[in-house]
C-alpha cells in the first residue's frame, strides 16, 4: 500500500511557506492544520514541510523513536548561535561531568533554623543533559505507565526523552532511586530556598513586583549557585538575568531560514551574547589574577579553568568555557521562571485552589515526617504535597515553555498511514493538543484535580514543553516546588492587573509573558504555636 504524504494546510506563500504566519499567530495557524488536516498535517517553514501531530497516538513517536530516526540537535537551528561555535548543545557540560576531582556539594540538608536570608553555603555542579526529557512533574501515582502492567514500555537509561515515563524517575524522590541522588537533590532545595530568602530580603512588609523579572532573577542566582558554585553565583547581579532573556529573542522562527540573518531579533541576541561571554571572561580573568582565592573551594568554573590536557595545555579555551557557562544558565533559565510565575498567576486566578494549596503546605511537617518544626516547606517535605506537584502539572500544560517541540526525520517511517520523509521536521505542540475538547475535557480550565491520570496524551504532552536545552526533570521540579512553597509560606499575593492582562508572549519559539506582569505582594502573620499563619 502507498502511503500519502501528509496533507499540508492552506495558505504559505513561497519561498518562506508559512513562516511569517508563523512568527505572527503561530498558534493560529496550528489551530488551523488541525482543523483542516486532522490529527496529522503539514505547513512549510522555508524549504521545509513540518509534520504536526496532535493526536495522542501520532505524537507518542516523537518520544518512542530512537535518536537515529528522529533527531533533536538539527531541530532547533537557533541554539548554535546562542550557544556558540564551540558549544553544541551541552557537549561542553558532558566533558565537565568527566574532569577528575570535580567539586561537589557540600550544603547539607538543614532544618527550619537553617532558613534565613543568607546566601548558600554550598557549590557544585549539576549537570543538565541535552534534551533531556524537561521540566515536568509527575505525582508518585501520575502519568506513565503503570510499572506494574508487564506490557508497559520501559525507558532505556541512553534515551533521555524516555526518562520518567515509566514512573521510576519522574521528580527524583522514587523510593527506587539511590540514596545519593536523593540527598543531591535535597542540597539543591536548600539552595534554592536560600535564594528565594535571599531575593525577598530586600521586600518590605507589602508592595508590588514584576513577577516575571522577580523569578528571572532569582533563577540565575539559583542555577548558578547549583550547576556552578556559590562563589560564581556572588559574582552576578540582574544584569546577568535581562541578558539571558535578550538571548531568548534568538529564537525568532525566522532561523528555520537563516539563524544569522540581519534582523533585529537575532541583532539583540548577539549582542546579548558578547556581553554575557564579555562578563564570564571578566570573571575568568578576575580569577587567574587572584588564584589563591579559589584554593579551599573551587567551584566548576575553577576546575575548568584548570584542568589540563595530555600535552600539559589548557583543556579549554576562554570561548569554550563561557558558551558552556551560557549553555548550562540558558538550560532551564526560561522553562523555570515562566513556570514559576505562571504558576502563582493561575493559583491567583483561582482562589480556593491557592487557599487548599496553601492549607497543604501549611500541614507539612505537623505529622513528624519530615523530623521538622513544621516550617521547612523545601526539603524533606517536598514528596508529600501532590496538590503543588497536580497545579504545576496543569501549569504545563495550558502554559508550555515552547510553541513547539521538535524533532528532524532521519529515516523514512509512518505515522498514523502517513509517510514521513528523512529531513521532515516532525512537531507536536501542547498549547493546540491540549486545548482540543476531544483530547482533554475542559481542556481551558486549570484544574490541577485532573491529576494522576493514565491518559498518555497527558503523558507526552508534560514533554512537549522542552527543548534542546532543558535541565534535568528532577532538578527543575525541585526547583519550581522549592519556590513556590517558600514563596506562599511566608507571603501572599494578589493580581495588580486585569486577569486576563496576564498572557503568553507567542512572538518566539520560547514562549514568554508579556510585560507588565506585576502582583502585589503582602507578609504572612504567623500566630504563636503554629506553622503559619493567615
Amino acid at each position: 500500500m502507498t502511503l500519502a504524504r501528509p496533507r499540508q494546510v492552506s495558505g504559505g506563500v513561497p519561498p518562506q511557506g508559512h513562516l511569517e504566519e508563523f512568527r505572527t499567530d503561530p498558534l493560529a495557524l496550528l489551530r488551523r492544520v488541525c482543523a483542516e488536516c486532522g490529527a496529522v498535517g503539514a505547513f512549510r517553514l522555508g524549504e521545509r514541510d513540518v509534520i504536526l501531530l496532535s493526536d495522542a497516538k501520532a505524537a507518542e513517536l516523537v518520544f518512542r523513536a530512537d535518536h537515529c530516526e528522529l533527531e533533536h540537535a538539527a531541530a532547533y537551528p537557533y541554539i548554535e548561535p546562542i550557544f556558540g561555535t564551540d558549544v553544541v548543545f551541552d557537549v561542553l557540560a558532558e566533558h565537565f561531568r568527566d574532569v577528575p576531582n570535580r567539586p561537589t556539594l557540600h550544603a547539607r540538608c538543614p532544618d527550619s533554623s537553617d532558613r534565613q536570608p543568607s546566601g548558600s553555603d554550598g557549590s557544585g555542579p549539576h549537570s543538565s543533559g541535552p534534551d533531556s526529557s524537561g521540566p515536568y512533574p509527575y505525582g508518585p501515582n501520575s502519568s506513565g505507565p503503570d510499572s506494574s502492567d508487564p506490557d508497559s514500555p520501559r525507558p532505556q537509561p541512553s534515551d533521555p526523552d524516555r526518562s520518567g515515563l515509566d514512573g521510576s524517575d519522574p521528580h527524583g524522590f522514587d523510593p527506587r532511586e539511590s540514596t545519593s541522588r536523593a540527598e543531591q537533590l535535597c542540597r539543591h532545595a536548600a539552595i534554592v530556598a536560600r535564594e528565594v530568602d535571599r531575593m525577598v530580603a530586600e521586600w518590605g512588609e507589602r508592595g508590588e513586583v514584576d513577577l516575571l523579572e522577580f523569578c528571572s532573577e532569582l533563577i540565575v542566582y539559583s542555577l548558578s549557585a547549583c550547576l556552578i558554585g556559590t562563589r560564581f553565583r556572588d559574582e552576578l547581579d540582574g544584569r546577568f538575568a535581562r541578558l539571558l532573556r535578550e538571548l531568548e529573542r534568538g529564537s525568532d522562527a525566522y532561523c528555520y531560514v537563516d539563524p544569522r540573518a540581519d534582523i533585529d531579533n537575532f541583532r539583540r541576541r548577539d549582542d546579548a551574547r558578547w556581553q554575557l561571554v564579555k562578563r564570564v571572561r571578566h570573571v575568568m580573568a578576575c580569577r587567574l589574577a587572584d588564584p589563591l582565592a579559589a584554593a579551599d573551594e573551587p567551584d566548576l568554573l575553577d576546575v575548568a579553568m584548570a584542568v589540563r590536557d595530555e600535552h600539559d595545555h589548557r583543556r579549554f579555551s576562554p570561548s569554550e568555557i563561557a558558551g558552556a557557562v551560557i549553555s548550562m544558565m540558558f538550560s532551564g533559565h526560561h522553562a523555570i521562571s515562566t513556570t514559576a510565575t505562571w504558576t502563582i498567576v493561575e493559583l491567583l486566578r483561582h482562589p480556593a485552589i491557592m487557599q487548599d494549596l496553601v492549607a497543604e503546605l501549611d500541614g507539612l511537617g505537623t505529622d513528624g515526617t519530615d523530623g521538622t518544626d513544621g516550617t521547612d516547606t523545601s526539603l524533606l517535605a517536598l514528596p508529600h504535597n501532590p496538590l503543588l506537584e497536580a497545579a504545576l502539572a496543569d501549569v504545563l500544560r495550558l502554559h508550555p515553555p515552547l510553541v513547539l517541540l521538535m524533532r528532524v526525520a532521519r529515516a523514512e517511517s509512518e505515522v498514523c498511514g502517513h509517510r514521513i520523509t528523512p529531513g521532515d521536521l516532525i512537531a507536536t505542540t501542547s498549547d493546540v493538543a491540549q486545548r482540543i475538547p476531544r483530547n482533554l475535557p475542559d481542556p481551558t480550565r486549570f484544574d490541577p484535580s485532573r491529576y494522576p491520570t493514565p491518559d498518555p496524551l497527558t503523558r507526552w504532552t508534560r514533554l512537549s514543553s522542552t527543548g534542546p536545552h532543558s535541565a534535568d526533570p528532577a532538578f527543575t521540579l525541585v526547583h519550581l516546588k522549592t519556590i513556590v512553597s517558600t514563596l506562599l509560606r511566608d507571603w501572599e499575593f494578589e493580581l495588580s492587573q486585569p486577569s486576563t492582562s496576564y498572557r503568553a508572549d507567542h512572538s518566539r519559539i520560547l514562549v514568554g509573558l508579556r510585560q507588565p506582569c506585576t502582583v502585589r505582594y503582602r507578609r504572612r502573620t504567623r500566630a504563636p504555636g503554629s506553622p503559619a499563619g493567615t
